[in-house]
């Protein structure tokens, strides 16, 4: 599945969650050069409802970072003009 695809796949109501979320754990990490625990466990529980065969564990910084990153990438993506 393509990264559009999976984007559009994601519902209103988590998209609105994954929004609050990630720009959370942007100023947090701005602040204190570390991801919130708490907006990092949503990010992961909702990476492992799209995708539950690909497990990140919480303990990894390169997967904390990836998760991150993947769910900004959407949310840049859901912020553009169609």
């Amino acid at each position: 599945m393509k990264f559009e695809e999976i984007s559009q796949s994601i519902l209103n109501k988590d998209r609105e969650i994954i929004k609050k979320y990630v720009e959370e754990n942007k100023h947090y990490n701005a602040n204190f050069g570390q991801h919130k625990i708490e907006s990092i466990h949503i990010l992961y529980n909702e990476w492992h409802k799209l995708f539950p065969a690909i497990k990140q564990d919480l303990n990894c910084s390169s997967c904390r970072n990836a998760v991150f990153k993947f769910f900004s990438k959407m949310c840049e993506l859901w912020s553009k003009p169609e």
